[in-house]
């Protein structure tokens, strides 16, 4: 359902086991903030446990009756310490990505009939930095490479954990 799905990914316990920049490291939750209604919508700020990196990842998780959105971007640590003494927050570059989560229900014909079905469908979504120039000739064939290894082994992971 999309909020079992919505639950796993926004789970910081269990984001080891499918983001590929956290894999197999346990993330910390440093703030959460309530948005909603639902227990499941908020935003929170995670972190590495053992070993703090320089970035922090803001996600926010929201919840509705048409489906989930579990949104997150890596920012710096050091912009966020600015952001917190009075730095305009509108200036700093985000790439977010993250996940659109749709329930599916219909009717799917077997060969006894007609039965009713239901499941998710999962949509990701990525954003990443793959060269500072305007043109898309200057994108370097190993960065797209990188990407496409790295949008398919989280996808791989997130079926895994679902066993799909």
């Amino acid at each position: 359902s999309p909020l079992r799905i919505s639950e796993y990914l926004s789970d910081r316990k269990r984001r080891s086991q499918w983001d590929v920049l956290y894999y197999g490291n346990h993330v910390c939750e440093i703030m959460r903030i309530p948005t909603g209604r639902h227990s499941v919508n908020h935003i929170s700020v995670l972190q590495q446990a053992l070993d703090p990196i320089d970035n922090v990842i803001f996600q926010e998780t929201m919840m509705e009756p048409s489906g989930a959105l579990i949104v997150y971007a890596p920012i710096h640590a050091s912009i966020v310490s600015q952001v917190a003494m009075g730095m305009d927050s509108t200036t700093i570059p985000i790439l977010a990505s993250g996940f659109a989560v749709n329930g599916r229900r219909g009717a799917v014909a077997t060969t006894t009939g007609i039965a009713s079905s239901s499941g998710s469908f999962l949509t990701v979504g990525f954003q990443f930095l793959a060269c500072t120039s305007l043109s898309t000739q200057d994108v370097d064939v190993n960065a797209i490479t990188t990407v496409h290894s790295f949008v398919n082994r989280t996808i791989r992971l997130i079926k895994a954990a679902f066993d799909c």
